[in-house]
């Protein structure tokens, strides 16, 4: 009789268990299935508005660069010796032109012996402003069409010269190395000015650009949130 009470006892507790099973596999299902669809939605627009921004950005510098030109009147010509002409402005010869703006020549003033502009590197500082900081002076210089000037050139030479742990990077002579920490650290930023100046056919940075390149790749091959988290 123990044994028949016992083994109804069990198939009581089985069927107690089954119930309970079926329960919570029917709560907890729905919402797993939501929340893996929300993960793999919201992965998509993270991507999606990555690309997006990119483009924006390009956009941007485009309509920044046409809008300069417009400001000139003319049409836009190619003259026998093959400088670049808006009217009656010659492009193709303005950096000496460039060079006589006020923010260039200030940019100038605080240009150290080593070619460093100011003293700060990456944006402002409690010792640098806007623009007497060697990131903002080298990425504006270049964006200016200064390659091959005296102060341009003297400022990518302090990129060479100068340490990763000099204590103008602003790193606390830390070195955070971009291949172990992609899209971080003081040489992604150096590289990126000197790309920005078009310097890179003079500076190797080609290993710079592999990495930027590769997490570019990396990002577009994420579908789940789960792959990053």
């Amino acid at each position: 009789m123990l044994s028949k009470k016992n083994k109804q006892d069990k198939t009581q507790k089985m069927r107690r268990i089954g119930i309970s099973v079926k329960l919570i596999t029917l709560g907890v299902l729905p919402a797993v299935v939501v929340a893996i669809v929300i993960f793999v939605m919201a992965a998509n627009n993270q991507k999606a508005g990555l690309i997006n921004e990119a483009i924006k950005s390009m956009e941007y510098v485009a309509t920044s660069a046409k809008a300069g030109f417009e400001l000139i009147d003319g049409k836009y010509s190619v003259d026998a010796n093959g400088d670049f002409w808006k009217g009656g402005a010659n492009l193709t010869k303005q950096p000496e032109q460039i060079l006589q703006e006020k923010i260039i020549c200030f940019m100038a003033e605080k240009q150290q012996e080593n070619g460093w502009i100011g003293l700060g590197f990456h944006g402002s500082n409690k010792n640098a402003g806007q623009y007497d900081n060697q990131e903002t002076a080298t990425k504006y210089m270049g964006e200016k069409g200064l390659k091959g000037t005296t102060i341009l050139d003297k400022a990518m030479d302090a990129y060479v010269t100068t340490k990763l742990t000099d204590p103008c990077y602003e790193t606390k002579g830390q070195y955070y190395s971009e291949f172990e920490i992609p899209a971080f650290g003081q040489n992604t930023i150096r590289s990126a000015c000197i790309a920005r100046a078009h310097y890179d056919d003079i500076i190797d940075i080609k290993p710079q650009i592999e990495v930027a390149l590769e997490s570019f790749r990396r990002v577009t091959e994420v579908d789940s949130i789960l792959y990053v988290s």
